[in-house]
C-alpha cells in the first residue's frame, strides 16, 4: 500500500546524519469521520445491539432481528470510474440475482453514481439489466445526505475495488451501523479502511480475488446471519465514531515540536543533504 511504498523510498535515501530505524517508519494517521456525521443521532437498530452487548444474559431469541430486516438495501457508494472497479457490484448483483438471495433476503441494490460519463452509464445501465428492481441515485449526494438516505437504510455496503488508499465510504457507512464488505487477504490489493476498521468484528473482509461466483458464496452467508451483520455494524459504528476530528487534529500535532527541534539543530547547515535529511523526517514522521 501508500505507507510500504513510502517507507521504501525512505529507506532509499542516502541522508546526512543517516536516518535511524524510527525515522524510516512512516506515521500514518488515518482520516477522520466528518464532525456533521459524527453528530448524528446513532440508529436506534445499532442502540438496541449495544443494549443486548450490555445485557448478555439477554436469549437470542429476544433480540431485535426485525431491526436489521428494516434495512432493505445491499449498496455500492462510489466513484464511478474504472480505478473504483464498480463493475465488481454489477457482477456479484447479477449472481445473487440468480441465485434469488436478492428476493429471499429481501434486498434491492443500490447504487450511488452522479457520473455521466460512458463508462458510468455504463455501468448503471448493466446494473439495471441485471436486477430491475435495483434503484440508481443520479444526483450528488452530500455526506450527510447519504448518512440518512444511504446508509442508515443500507444492510450492507458493498466497496469494489481490490485497492483503495483509504476508502471514506466505507467509514461513512460504518457511522451508520451499515458494515461493509471489504477486499482483504490477497497480495492483490488493499483497503486502507481497514486500517480503521480493524477489529474481527467491524466489517467483513472477503477476498475478492478467487472470483464472483466464490465472493457471492461469502455474502451469501453474511446474509444468513442477521444478528452477525447487527453484531458488526454496531462495532464498525462505534469505531467510526470514535476517531474524531480531533484525534486527528492531535496525531497530526504529536510530531511537529520534534520535527521543529531537528529542523533548529541543523539550522546554518547550508548544504543539500542537511536538507534532505530534515525533509525525509518530515516524510517519515507525517503521512495523511
Amino acid at each position: 500500500g501508500d505507507k510500504a511504498y513510502l517507507q521504501e523510498l525512505i529507506s532509499n535515501v542516502n541522508s546526512t546524519p543517516p536516518l535511524t530505524d524510527t525515522q524510516k517508519s512512516p506515521r500514518v494517521v488515518l482520516c477522520a469521520l466528518r464532525h456533521d456525521l459524527a453528530q448524528i443521532e446513532m440508529p436506534e437498530d445499532v442502540q438496541a445491539a449495544e443494549q443486548c452487548d450490555s445485557a448478555p444474559h439477554v436469549g437470542v431469541q429476544a433480540r431485535p432481528r426485525a431491526c436489521v430486516a428494516d434495512r432493505q438495501f445491499l449498496c455500492c457508494v462510489v466513484r464511478l470510474a474504472t480505478e473504483k472497479e464498480p463493475h465488481r457490484f454489477v457482477e456479484l448483483i447479477a449472481e445473487l440475482q440468480a441465485r434469488g438471495s436478492l428476493k429471499r433476503h429481501g434486498l434491492v441494490p443500490l447504487l450511488v453514481g452522479s457520473s455521466t460519463d460512458a463508462y458510468a452509464e455504463d455501468i448503471k445501465s448493466r446494473l439495471q439489466e441485471v436486477a430491475p428492481d435495483s434503484i440508481v441515485l443520479t444526483e450528488f449526494m452530500t455526506g450527510k445526505q447519504l448518512a440518512l438516505q444511504v446508509y442508515r437504510r443500507a444492510r450492507l455496503n458493498f466497496h469494489p475495488p481490490q485497492y483503495d488508499a483509504f476508502g471514506m465510504t466505507v467509514v461513512e457507512a460504518a457511522s451508520q451501523g451499515c458494515p461493509s464488505v471489504v477486499h482483504a487477504g490477497s497480495s492483490q490489493g488493499t483497503v486502507g479502511a481497514l486500517d480503521l476498521l480493524c477489529g474481527a468484528n467491524e466489517a467483513f473482509s472477503m477476498d475478492y480475488s478467487t472470483g464472483i461466483s466464490s465472493l457471492a458464496d461469502k455474502v451469501e452467508a453474511v446474509l444468513e446471519d442477521p444478528e452477525k451483520i447487527q453484531v458488526v455494524g454496531a462495532a464498525a459504528a462505534s469505531k467510526a465514531r470514535g476517531w474524531t476530528e480531533i484525534l486527528n487534529a492531535r496525531a497530526l500535532m504529536e510530531p511537529i515540536p520534534e520535527t521543529l527541534a531537528a529542523w533548529h539543530k541543523l539550522k546554518g547547515r547550508d548544504n543539500m543533504c542537511g536538507c534532505n535529511w530534515t525533509m525525509c523526517k518530515l516524510i517519515s514522521m507525517l503521512m495523511i
